[in-house]
């Protein structure tokens, strides 16, 4: 694929009144932010330490797709604006994604962004008691070390050659979204709820609650809550 252009992600941010910093590949755009920076932003073309929730690993190669990490500066959040600062993010992304590309991407519960039946991006958001670092990783492309992930897709098909600047758009378009949500996250909640998948791995999902936390049915009928990550 072609790569990021980096500087106009930067000028464009600029015009914008946003401090962008890019970077063709970092460990983590997140770990960047949690060791402190002046920036609003910060993107990369690839990591070579990225995370996922619960500590998990997330596959990063540079060149196949755009990683990126939103500074709200948030002191003493309440547990309820946490938990409602990842899905604001996932239907900011999802919005861009839509916009730019015309594709149908929705939202997997909590915290993911699927695209025909594909995982293409994930979102972790984390908090330090005065900041609050939304992190993002959207697959452009599938690399070969992607597609051994069981279940990864790409936002583009081989072969398929976007318009110029698609990508940069995305992230500038996602990161005004998560800018202007910052100060009520929680008011996206009737456009999560239209963007959710029906399905959440094994449970029969019943409904999104205010709080987004997610109610369920098991296979044995059992009714459960299920909380947000943050």
């Amino acid at each position: 694929m072609k790569s990021l252009d980096l500087t106009y992600l930067e000028r464009e941010a600029e015009n914008a009144g946003i401090t962008l910093r890019a970077y063709r590949e970092v460990t983590s755009t997140n770990d960047l932010f949690l060791a402190d920076t002046d920036a609003d932003v910060i993107v990369a073309s690839g990591q070579t330490a990225g995370r996922g929730t619960r500590g998990r690993g997330y596959v990063c190669p540079t060149g196949y797709g755009v990683y990126f990490s939103v500074r709200l500066r948030k002191a003493n959040a309440s547990p309820d604006f946490l938990r409602a600062v990842t899905p604001m993010c996932g239907v900011s992304l999802a919005a861009a994604v839509r916009e730019k590309t015309g594709k149908n991407a929705r939202l997997k519960w909590i915290n993911d962004l699927y695209l025909s039946g594909k995982k293409i991006a994930g979102i972790l958001c984390e908090y330090n008691g005065t900041d609050i670092i939304c992190g993002v990783g959207l697959n452009l492309f599938l690399s070969e070390e992607t597609a051994r992930v069981p279940g990864a897709g790409g936002l583009f098909s081989d072969g398929e050659t976007p318009p110029e600047h698609t990508a940069e758009d995305i992230v500038l378009g996602a990161v005004r979204g998560i800018l202007r949500g910052a100060d009520s996250p929680e008011k996206c909640i009737d456009t999560y709820r239209e963007l959710l998948l029906p399905e959440y791995r094994q449970y029969a999902v019943l409904r999104l609650n205010p709080d987004f936390t997610l109610t369920v049915r098991d296979s044995d009928g059992r009714e459960l809550t299920l909380d947000s990550p943050v």
